[in-house]
């Protein structure tokens, strides 16, 4: 049965659309100079039989092969040039063959003709930077032509342990010169380790260490940055006993970064001491009763109850922000490091977000104090303050 014209311009379009979207593939011939063709992915209804290059004499040649069952009834031109499988008189370039089968369904097969001195060359790399780059390979030329290298350049240079190596050649053959390049990427992407960090320990809170110096290495870089970000400090299994958490930050010449931390456990009274908090009934009174530790519902109610120094270290002042469960009267007392008391004072606050300022001159010029920070519910918070020399 004879195909509709509506069925045969839809498999006209289809055809034609598939084909202007392909990526060409590559077919070899063979030839001392390394001749290459090539042809779209999907032409499948004609191949490269042969080719002869050129060096824009205008002598070279193409001949096509066609592919199917039924190739006598195919209709073929080249692009703006003769009805045949053969032509000649050809310069270097791209050339368009138009297929038409049997259905009426078209292909346009793009070839091109082009002449290379390099019959095999170096692949590409990337590699770490503390990887061994190779040494230099040249490229594998035709005979006759002779190869010159040009060195080696760095570029894409995004710091000192990242950028690409790029290796030159210059063929000068029967066409000319012709020039390639081998890329080696070089990348650092490993972060430095620390090789020492200061000890995790239990003190008291008389006999809390300095802050300590780690040490880190990098791969590649020679030397590595370390930043001290400063500490935390969390409530412990109880109120009177707290955890500081300090942090070291390292940093090699690509900025890759690593964290290492040193865990500092301070411990002033037995945990066994019950703590205090308000009741429901006398809340609005401020009343203090003891109660067992064992009930869930009060420690859920202190760990509510929290206090953060801002900022800390700091030069001349510092705030204490904190949240009080209950309305009240609270206290402050600060302590040299050896236990000394050196100030106390009393504070009202408001149920809820509060806050309180101490100055550096309340400290009788200390470098480093603990402060004792004792809420309206009798909870207490230990903080380690430390003080900046602007000088």
């Amino acid at each position: 049965m004879k195909k509709s014209k509506p069925l045969k311009w839809f498999m006209l379009y289809l055809c034609i659309g598939v084909i202007f979207l392909s990526k060409p593939t590559y077919l070899s011939a063979a030839n001392s100079l390394n001749i290459r063709a090539t042809q779209s992915a999907n032409c499948t209804f004609a191949k490269v039989k042969y080719i002869k290059p050129t060096c824009n004499n205008n002598d070279g040649e193409i001949e096509m092969e066609l592919v199917g069952a039924n190739t006598s009834n195919y209709t073929y031109y080249w692009m703006h040039g003769p009805s045949t499988l053969f032509i000649n008189n050809l310069s270097s370039g791209i050339y368009y063959f138009v297929v038409i089968n049997e259905n009426g369904c078209k292909e346009i097969c793009e070839v091109e003709v082009k002449l290379s001195v390099f019959i095999s060359t170096p692949p590409d790399l990337t590699l770490e930077c503390d990887q061994v780059v190779p040494i230099v390979t040249p490229p594998v030329v035709a005979s006759g032509v002779v190869l010159t290298y040009l060195g080696e350049t760095q570029t894409n240079i995004i710091c000192p342990n990242s950028y690409t190596l790029v290796r030159s050649w210059v063929a000068d053959g029967p066409c000319g010169n012709q020039k390639f390049n081998q890329n080696i990427t070089i990348q650092d992407t490993k972060p430095p380790k620390f090789t020492f960090i200061p000890a995790s320990v239990t003190v008291s809170a008389q006999s809390i260490p300095s802050v300590g110096v780690p040490v880190a290495s990098d791969n590649c870089s020679i030397k590595t940055f370390i930043a001290y970000n400063g500490e935390t400090s969390v409530p412990a299994t109880c109120p009177q006993n707290f955890i500081l958490t300090r942090t070291w930050t390292a940093y090699d010449d690509c900025k890759n970064s690593s964290t290492a931390t040193q865990t500092i456990y301070v411990k002033n009274v037995p945990c066994s001491v019950f703590p205090l908090v308000v009741s429901e009934s006398n809340r609005q009174e401020n009343k203090i009763e003891k109660i067992n530790t064992s009930s869930e519902k009060v420690e859920n109610a202190l760990n509510n109850e929290s206090v953060t120094a801002m900022p800390n270290p700091f030069y001349d002042k510092v705030e204490l922000r904190y949240f009080s469960l209950i309305a009240g009267i609270g206290s402050i007392k600060a302590y040299t490091t050896s236990g000394h008391e050196i100030q106390s004072f009393r504070f009202t606050c408001t149920e809820g977000a509060n806050t309180v300022t101490i100055n550096f001159d309340d400290y009788h010029s200390e470098n480093m104090v603990i402060l004792e920070f004792v809420f309206p519910s009798a909870r207490r918070q230990y903080i380690r303050l430390v003080h900046l020399n602007k000088y």
